[in-house]
């Protein structure tokens, strides 16, 4: 459940990502680093630019493998306030 909700989360919104995350995928993408968007046009290019695109899920999958449980735990109680990881 907890790898599933960070996942779901941090697709859903790449600006929860941290920045070396974010210009990785600038690196494999070729865009523009989402953070150097003004805020009005960063849903449009999460939505043409990382919604739907396999190699950002698996950028995400593979960026989720790596924490420690620990990590990941105190993720997703900060993505989730009140929820239990387990």
């Amino acid at each position: 459940r907890t790898v599933e909700g960070i996942f779901v989360a941090l697709y859903r919104d790449p600006l929860l990502l941290d920045d070396s995350v974010l210009l990785r995928w600038k690196e494999l993408s070729r865009r523009t680093f989402l953070r150097d968007l003004a805020p009005s046009r960063q849903a449009e290019e999460i939505a043409a630019h990382y919604h739907g695109q396999a190699a950002f899920a698996r950028l995400l999958a593979d960026h989720i493998a790596g924490m420690t449980d620990r990590h990941a735990e105190e993720l997703w109680q900060s993505l989730s306030p009140g929820r239990s990881a387990r």
